[in-house]
């Protein structure tokens, strides 16, 4: 939605004053706990502030827009809520994305300025209490044209980075949401984070509901399963967030400590085994809840408490309307939250298209995700577009056909032109994509299997039937 000048002055000033009193409060609480010490409300409110007079000198102020790329630290949100105070918009970048996945993205968004740390392109994102911070005019861009103060990115059918936008009002509703639900943590609660602080699950129902919520997050770099439950005993966690992976690793420690505390905990990003639900269950002592959400949307249903257990990812939420048409879920929205004209053909007269199919539950409410119809897969919890990956792949100049599939991993099957190695194909990649998303294994030959109209054939049985032998 174009909005008028004086209407994105206001907007920013509502935004500045929305993130004051997202982080006020009493000083001396405890709002973070990490593996050196901790942060108290006061060092937050000072921090943000501190950072919001260095961007001002800076030529950073209303209307500006920015690409962020700092990897997971108490600095991170030193600077994100700097910014906000500013009245910035800002572009959440990985900062495990590759120099050539962010200029695809800049391409797409055009931030006026860079912000990023020193370990920009990190192959795991580790947690940092401090990270430094580094301010690039990028030479060009230009001022926002919308009200969105999140900007976010997501890989599209056609490998080219959708951008996404909220809003200050809608993160605001989606919070109320949240702390409306049965189970969400709340004041003087301890929550242990493993999920990643830059994707909506991690940022809206970890960090910034905690901080509305008055409760403590405690952030480590830890990914001992052993070292993670010493560390929710010690400080007495009650809720855990994370992915199924992070659960199937808490549940594979045979003899866990003494969990008294712990009450819950919630899992987003992929849909939950039934298998990971019940050695939970076993060897914690817990039901496993669910979020499922999107990055356009925020959280659209839940079942923080795990009543509904592993295939029901609960109820949508108070506000939410949601639709099953030919087995695809919809969901009702207002507006369009796709910048720079993207994902027209995703929002559907007033709906829309979540490509996740779902079958609603009619005796609870509750929904059930059947999986994906399109090339988008979850990977520990992050999105991977297999569509990127071949639209990478194509990139090169000795690359006639790709088609890219998963099954446990992701593989790789391309038609080639004269002599290229699967090292050498590999090397490409790694170049031009973030770890997650480099294939695991590649299949090369001078041509692919097609059908008998000339369509690819992207059945992955079929394609190793016809081409059985791997380069791992």
């Amino acid at each position: 939605m174009i909005v008028t000048t004086d209407g994105r002055r206001a907007g920013w000033e509502a935004l500045s004053t929305w993130v004051a009193e997202l982080i006020d409060g009493s000083a001396d609480d405890v709002i973070w706990v990490h593996s050196t010490g901790m942060v108290t409300r006061g060092e937050l409110i000072a921090r943000v502030e501190e950072f919001a007079d260095l961007f001002q000198r800076d030529g950073i102020g209303p209307g500006c827009t920015v690409a962020l790329r700092i990897g997971p630290s108490a600095t991170l949100f030193y600077v994100l809520f700097g910014l906000w105070r500013c009245g910035v918009q800002v572009l959440l970048v990985d900062s495990r994305a590759k120099p050539a996945e962010v200029e695809r993205l800049f391409r797409r968004y055009e931030p006026q300025f860079e912000l990023h740390s020193d370990t920009a392109g990190e192959i795991r994102a580790v947690f940092r209490p401090v990270r430094e911070v580094q301010v690039r005019p990028t030479g060009v861009g230009a001022t926002a044209e919308t009200a969105h103060c999140l900007v976010q990115s997501s890989s599209g059918s056609t490998g080219r980075p959708k951008i996404i936008g909220r809003t200050a009002g809608s993160l605001q509703i989606e919070l109320e949401r949240i702390a409306a639900l049965e189970g969400a943590p709340k004041a003087g609660e301890r929550i242990l984070l493993l999920g990643s602080m830059l994707h909506s699950f991690g940022l809206i129902v970890g960090v910034m509901h905690s901080l509305r919520a008055k409760a403590t997050v405690v952030l480590t770099s830890s990914v001992r399963p052993r070292e993670l439950l010493d560390l929710a005993a010690e400080h007495e966690v009650a809720v855990i967030l994370g992915v199924p992976t992070h659960f199937e690793l808490l549940a594979s420690v045979f003899d866990p400590p003494p969990l008294p505390a712990l009450r819950g905990a919630v899992c987003a990003g992929e849909v939950l085994d039934q298998g990971i639900f019940e050695l939970v269950n076993r060897r914690l002592g817990i039901r496993l809840g669910q979020i499922y959400g999107m990055t356009e949307l925020g959280v659209v249903a839940a079942d923080l408490t795990g009543r509904f257990g592993p295939h029901r990812v609960g109820r949508p939420l108070p506000g939410i309307t949601t639709r099953c048409t030919d087995g695809e879920l919809y969901v009702a929205i207002a507006e369009t939250p796709y910048l720079r004209s993207d994902g027209t053909q995703r929002v559907i007269d007033g709906w829309l298209r979540t490509f996740d199919r779902a079958d609603p539950d009619p005796a609870t409410g509750a929904l059930r995700i059947l999986g994906r119809t399109d090339s988008v897969i979850a990977i520990g919890g992050l999105k991977v577009d297999l569509a990127e990956i071949e639209a990478v792949l194509h990139e090169h100049e000795q690359v006639i056909d790709a088609v890219v599939t998963y099954h446990e991993v992701i593989e790789a099957h391309v038609g080639i032109s004269g002599v290229l190695s699967a090292a050498d194909l590999l090397a490409w990649c790694r170049e031009r994509l973030s770890h997650v998303k480099v294939p695991k294994r590649m299949h090369l030959g001078p041509s692919l299997p097609r059908t008998a109209a000339g369509k690819l054939i992207r059945d992955r049985d079929l394609l190793h039937a016809a081409r059985p032998r791997a380069i791992d």
